[in-house]
């Protein structure tokens, strides 16, 4: 274990954890990502009587966010920032000491520009990796409790579950089951309560799977090489260079990283829609072989200042606000109480306004005539037809902008209701078709 007093940290990781940490908290008070008011929404579902829920998100976050809530629930989402951020910071110390690099560049390299932008945007990339630094410590120790930072690390992210060959480094039969064990264990009472609620115990992850890659291969999008390069940013040629240094003596530990690589790039190839966040955990590989190559050079103090310049700097740069509600808080009051359905669904649903997702094209009408209002924001993607000037003159508009349009029977009023469907469902639903759980995972003719 490593004591965190603080009198033993050295005056830079104690002005990295503060100022990166005052980053986030900046990050989040200038707005509000779509992920992370979705993440505090299942909070409030699970805590709160909540009246939105969304199946195909992992529940740690949510999970903390809702323990935080004792507090008031947006202090929630400033003492979830500042909990992350500390895991983190001991998440260095601990793998940095079992990898045998230097602390201080190590956490200070772990701070890039990627991610302090993109660390707590969304609410998980940062603790994702924090987890899997604590699973990859604890398996350099040879250590049973690496099952268990696998099973808070998968969830997470349903997407850690790719680093769970890393286990077979213990070389240990016995230890090997015992972690498979303790990663099960850690992960019953989600499938648990996914039994208890929805009637499956493999709800969340089935519809995680379904909506992110069963049916987006219509959006497969082709490996890129420069969204690597773009995630590990200027470290690369320390990085390159680490690596290099480390081909002529490789070891349990560069092999673990390689493997490490190996396994983010496998999963971004085979996801269909792909973003630069999923590329996040190759923090862990770029830190500790930039960390091997810049630990050579005799004066690390200037350079690890440097790196600390550059990467704030950076990230000051290319800061971007997130978004603001306040546009949509100004058409609260124009509502009336009846069910309302929306492309921006998520905020209106953390704004207080319980809201279902925007009907599909063939079901617009179904949705008027019993009584539901359908709010379109105009610069959406989706749905295509909010551009179709002509197809929704067809339908009763109650007022129309030139941000959005708002359609509904006003002699009609559908009641409120939680939005709580599973993915599938709605899928089901709008298509007519059945699929099963089981159907999602293996060919149909199996199930």
């Amino acid at each position: 274990m490593i004591n965190l007093d603080y009198r033993r940290f050295d005056k830079v990781i104690i002005f990295l954890y503060i100022f990166s940490t005052l980053f986030f908290v900046y990050q989040h008070s200038t707005g509000i990502s779509w992920d992370f008011s979705c993440y505090v929404l299942n909070a409030k579902y699970m805590f709160a009587n909540g009246f939105y829920f969304e199946w195909y998100r992992a529940p740690l976050m949510p999970f903390l966010i809702g323990i935080f809530s004792v507090f008031g629930w947006l202090t929630a989402e400033y003492l979830y920032i500042i909990f992350i951020s500390t895991l983190f910071l001991y998440s260095c110390l601990k793998i940095s000491k079992n990898l045998k690099c230097n602390k201080r560049l190590f956490y200070a390299i772990s701070l890039s520009p990627f991610a302090l932008i993109n660390g707590l945007m969304i609410g998980t990339e940062l603790l994702s990796l924090a987890l899997l630094q604590l699973f990859v410590a604890h398996t350099l120790e040879r250590k049973r409790r690496s099952g268990f930072s696998l099973g808070l690390s998968f969830l997470t992210r349903y997407t850690n579950l790719i680093f769970t060959p890393l286990i077979l480094f213990n070389k240990n039969y016995k230890k090997i089951l015992v972690t498979l064990i303790l990663f099960i264990s850690t992960v019953i009472p989600w499938l648990t309560y996914n039994w208890i609620v929805s009637g499956n115990p493999l709800t969340s992850i089935a519809n995680s799977y379904a909506l992110n890659v069963k049916f987006r291969g219509y959006m497969f999008m082709p490996f890129n090489l420069l969204d690597v390069l773009i995630v590990i940013g200027y470290f690369l040629p320390f990085f390159l260079l680490g690596v290099f240094l480390r081909l002529k003596k490789m070891n349990k530990i560069d092999w673990i990283m390689i493997s490490v690589i190996l396994l983010i790039l496998i999963s971004y190839y085979k996801t269909p829609y792909k973003e630069l966040r999923y590329l996040f955990s190759l923090g862990l590989p770029v830190s500790y072989f930039s960390t091997t190559f810049i630990d050579k050079i005799r004066n690390k103090k200037v350079v690890t200042l440097i790196i600390v310049i550059l990467n704030f700097g950076i990230a000051s740069f290319f800061f971007t606000p997130l978004y603001n509600l306040a546009p949509y808080k100004q058409i609260i009051p124009r509502l009336d109480d009846c069910m309302l359905e929306s492309n921006v669904w998520p905020y209106f649903n953390y704004l207080g306004v319980p809201t279902d997702t925007y009907p599909w094209k063939n079901t617009l009408n179904s949705e008027i005539k019993v009584g539901k209002r359908i709010l379109l924001f105009k610069n959406n993607v989706e749905p295509e037809y909010v551009r179709d000037e002509e197809f929704l003159s067809h339908f009763p508009i109650i007022e129309n902008t030139a941000e959005y349009i708002l359609l509904g029977d006003e002699n009609k009023c559908a009641p409120r209701y939680k939005v709580d469907t599973p993915f599938l469902e709605k899928v089901m639903k709008e298509t007519g078709t059945k699929i099963t759980i089981c159907e999602i995972f293996l060919p149909k003719e199996l199930c």
